[in-house]
């Protein structure tokens, strides 16, 4: 339930400031209490935009002690200026009250808001863990997106987790364009090659399937030097642009080509509410404490508040590091063809050297 002013409250202001109900005070003292209820609400009002995130969020109904203390407070200095800094005492008190005991969250057990993992879950994490603090910190929503989009970077690339690989289908289109199925943004390929097929063997003797090697800038170059006629792809490069990955072959293709792969997923697109909540749910359940607590310290080290962050962040990192040895990759360096890389290059002596992406 909203706050609002009534009756009722305008009636404890004018006791306080007037000594009487506000429907036996003059036309002068209801209109300078109906003023300062006024005045009043717009500051809690401003303060329930801050602690509730969203716009559509009204301060709730359990903070009427604060709109009236703040209200008699407003009205003091017409009324009982004397009494100014006594009413300005008990404003604070009274919002000190408000913010420390206010929850977004119902207490029952029907209200599943505090357990979701989203972006607006987390910042209403940090925004009470704050308001609760003494000295209280009043960080900015746009403060807390900030941070949260930092950390969502920050933990998806501080180990080779084993949630950023995922197993895509590539297209590989006649113009060298890659697409994937399911859809990502590819950061990279760890192994060394590609295997595709065809649904034409055309361009394939005796098979419809072929590989496509990864292969240095350099040998790219040397390759690019010649000139081949499209066909089946046997080198490839890849070079971030932007925020994807652009695919260079040689030869260009004839036709599409179609590769199983896994690949490393780019840090996730987190330029909105919704995308960063798509980003948050690609992390296991047991990140969910590391992306709060981080969040939190950063916004605590960005307010000026680094004593406040460590021991927190502390926790972070000894969570992370426990999830190391469960999310991490477990292989190691990308498959190679130790004992023939010449071979594996095209770059060799007869019979293999100087055929491009080596012999299938």
């Amino acid at each position: 339930m909203a706050l609002t002013i009534t009756s009722g409250t305008k009636d404890e202001i004018s006791l306080l400031v007037v000594g009487k109900a506000f429907a036996q005070g003059t036309a002068n003292q209801q209109l300078g209490i109906d003023k300062a209820a006024d005045r009043a609400l717009a500051v809690i009002d401003e303060q329930g935009r801050s602690f509730g995130i969203i716009d559509a969020d009204s301060p709730p109904a359990e903070w009427a002690r604060w709109l009236v203390r703040l209200g008699a407070y407003e009205a003091s200095a017409q009324f009982m200026p004397e009494r100014e800094a006594n009413f300005r005492a008990a404003a604070d008190i009274a919002e000190d009250d408000a913010l420390s005991t206010f929850s977004k969250f119902s207490a029952d057990s029907t209200d599943a808001s505090p357990i979701e993992f989203t972006a607006q879950s987390i910042r209403r994490y940090v925004m009470e863990n704050c308001m609760n603090m003494r000295p209280r910190v009043k960080p900015s929503v746009a403060i807390i997106d900030q941070e949260l989009q930092n950390t969502i970077m920050s933990v998806w690339n501080d180990a080779d987790w084993s949630f950023r690989r995922k197993r895509v289908t590539l297209s590989i289109s006649v113009t060298g364009a890659v697409t994937t199925a399911p859809a990502v943004i590819i950061a990279s390929i760890p192994d060394n090659k590609l295997k595709y097929t065809v649904t034409s063997t055309s361009s394939l003797v005796g098979d419809n399937t072929g590989y496509c090697h990864h292969v240095s800038d350099q040998q790219m170059n040397e390759y690019g030097a010649r000139t081949l006629a499209d066909g089946r792809p046997e080198a490839f490069r890849m070079l971030t642009v932007g925020n994807v990955v652009a695919f260079t072959f040689s030869r260009m293709p004839d036709q599409i080509y179609t590769a199983e792969a896994e690949v490393i997923i780019r840090t996730p697109d987190i330029s909105s509410i919704t995308t960063i909540d798509s980003s948050i749910s690609l992390f296991p359940i047991e990140f969910q404490h590391v992306l709060k607590s981080r969040t939190l310290a950063g916004v605590l080290n960005n307010m000026g508040k680094a004593a406040k962050a460590q021991p927190i962040l502390s926790i972070a990192e000894n969570i992370i590091a426990g999830l190391l040895p469960i999310y991490s990759d477990p292989g190691g360096d990308p498959a190679n063809d130790s004992m023939y890389p010449a071979r594996i290059n095209g770059l060799g002596p007869a019979p293999w050297g100087g055929v491009i992406g080596g012999s299938l």
